[in-house]
């Protein structure tokens, strides 16, 4: 009667571990180099370490649990830090990256609390250099023009299944801060995406809204600074690639713009970028730009990364943009330089 007893504990705990999984991983990326800023010809070199180089340093915890007929209750919980001098990221929130639960199952998913917008998951996918230190999308060019939030609290997202290839998400992000005379803020996003064999086309949309007078909306990192007088802001995307074997090759397109007065003036900004596998190395370089009515930037980045096992690799990178303003005076006018080179350690768990 005991062996029984014990035999049949011993199959519901393996089956209710068989049913539930919960996985500890990370990511530890480690760079020294030097980085140079000159304005006018004037600035600074000086040799650094970072965290970060090709991907953020983190740790996460994410599981599942099976709850039948192809449901399953899913949470991750992301913790960002610096690796260089063991700071936390995001501002110090203990999991600034993100934090969410949700369900899964026959009709997609959906997803409850801190994470990224549907529109920055296109745009980071559009980025051949997946948005790290050698990036001039992420850090220099596109970045001079209008920001967006990229990551937000309170936010929900609804994903489809994948039909053939396509696939669309929707994130509605509350921006908690309503008073009893200003109506609230918010972030809605949404993209369309089409990922079948070598080819990949997202098109992606976000508006960002803060009513005149509202106190800052309770949208955290990675944005929600709506610039000037503007209480609107929208970023629309349209971006493919197509990966032929020897290399991958990936192009973008954003326009942002505001209802700043006294223009409607908008950001228009490209990148083109090519991937190239060689062995144990992969070779990436892209070329961005932007122009608007105030101010134009361009920049390219290119980084080597050396395989050194499946979870760990060697990196080099480097980062050179150029930002200019555009007026009618020359000796109004700032010319920003920024030059990066580092050598780097990237290794995940």
């Amino acid at each position: 009667m005991k062996k029984s007893l014990v035999a049949l504990a011993a199959l519901a705990a393996s089956t209710a571990f068989a049913q539930s999984s919960v996985t500890l991983y990370g990511v530890a990326d480690i760079w020294i180099g030097n980085s140079k800023v000159k304005v006018n010809g004037t600035g600074v070199g000086q040799n650094l370490m970072g965290s970060g180089g090709i991907n953020g340093s983190r740790f996460g915890l994410r599981g599942s649990e099976d709850l039948g007929g192809g449901l399953k209750a899913n949470f991750l919980f992301e913790n960002g830090f610096n690796l260089d001098n063991g700071s936390a990221a995001q501002g110090g929130l203990l999991f600034g990256r993100q934090a969410y639960a949700g369900l899964s199952g026959g009709f997609g998913e959906v997803r409850f609390g801190r994470q990224y917008t549907a529109y920055d998951e296109a745009r980071g996918g559009s980025d051949i250099l997946g948005h790290s230190a050698f990036s001039p999308t992420a850090n220099t060019v596109w970045s001079t023009g209008r920001a967006y939030t990229f990551r937000a609290d309170n936010t929900w997202r609804y994903a489809t299944p994948n039909f053939g290839g396509f696939s669309a998400a929707l994130t509605y992000s509350l921006g908690e801060n309503k008073t009893a005379t200003t109506g609230v803020g918010n972030v809605i996003a949404a993209h369309a995406a089409y990922v079948n064999g070598p080819i990949a086309a997202f098109v992606s949309l976000q508006q960002e809204k803060n009513p005149a007078g509202a106190p800052a909306p309770n949208i955290l990192n990675g944005g929600f600074a709506l610039g000037g007088n503007s209480t609107k802001e929208t970023h629309a995307l349209i971006s493919g690639s197509y990966d032929l074997g020897v290399v991958k090759l990936r192009a973008a397109y954003n326009q942002s713009k505001d209802n700043r007065t006294p223009s409607l003036n908008a950001d228009k900004e490209f990148t083109f970028g090519v991937a190239a596998p060689l062995g144990p190395v992969t070779i990436e370089t892209e070329v961005s730009g932007m122009k608007n009515a105030a101010e134009k930037s361009r920049g390219i980045g290119i980084q080597a990364k050396y395989n050194m096992s499946k979870r760990t690799f060697a990196y080099v990178g480097l980062l050179n943009a150029k930002n200019e303003t555009i007026v009618t005076a020359p000796a109004t006018s700032t010319v920003t330089k920024t030059n990066l080179i580092a050598v780097g350690l990237r290794h995940g768990f």
